[in-house]
């Protein structure tokens, strides 16, 4: 039996992501999951895209409007100023591993609770364990937030332009434990001012000279 509460949902939900052993097999169990409360208000899913393989790894945040209607990560206004960033740098957008935050989009897009998140992120951990990326891009304040050692108090003001270490370690995957070159950013559906837009694209510029020189 699930443990009731918030706790009890979370530790089920993580139970459940565990159990996966592939990213079609986690696909899945987000598609079924009705233990959080957002999966009852979203359209739709939002699964990853992309192959397991991927060297690069982009996390956005949560699921806004275009992408709960369609179930596609990065689709609408959002989607297509990423679109534009990866073909200005040469990179093929099918060849990325792309993720939102969480599966689902929380209504009125307002930022997702503390219990939410803590319900929701074993999924997103459990599918970075799987593909295992060697460097993965945080784009928005509440990717880097959830993903960061600092948590709560990062600012992306503060932390963007630099690569910082994610590791999450699990026993089931010995050979994955390592940290990964995590590097934050904007958003793309934040890049509002010319100041922004120009350090967003020293940042991917950062990436495009780090995936070159490997």
């Amino acid at each position: 039996a699930i443990a009731s509460g918030p706790a009890g949902i979370a530790a089920e939900i993580a139970r459940i992501a565990a159990a996966a052993t592939d990213i079609a097999a986690l696909h899945a169990a987000i598609r079924d999951c009705r233990l959080c409360a957002l999966s009852e208000t979203a359209t739709n899913p939002v699964l990853s895209a992309g192959p397991a393989g991927a060297d690069v790894m982009i996390i956005g945040d949560p699921p806004g409007a275009d992408e709960d209607r369609g179930g596609e990560v990065f689709s609408g206004a959002a989607g297509q100023t990423l679109n534009r960033i990866l073909l200005a740098l040469g990179l093929d957008r099918a060849a990325l591993l792309l993720a939102p935050l969480i599966p689902w989009r929380p209504p009125g897009n307002r930022p997702p609770t503390d219990a939410e998140m803590a319900q929701c992120l074993p999924f997103l951990h459990r599918l970075i364990l799987l593909a295992a990326p060697r460097h993965i891009m945080l784009l928005g304040a509440q990717a880097a937030r959830a993903l960061l050692p600092a948590g709560g108090s990062v600012t992306l003001r503060r932390v963007r332009g630099r690569w910082a270490e994610l590791s999450l370690p699990d026993p089931a995957f010995p050979d994955r434990g390592q940290p990964i070159a995590a590097l934050p950013t904007y958003h793309p559906a934040t890049l509002r001012t010319a100041n922004e837009r120009r350090e967003a694209w020293l940042d991917w510029r950062m990436l495009h000279r780090t995936i070159n020189h490997k």
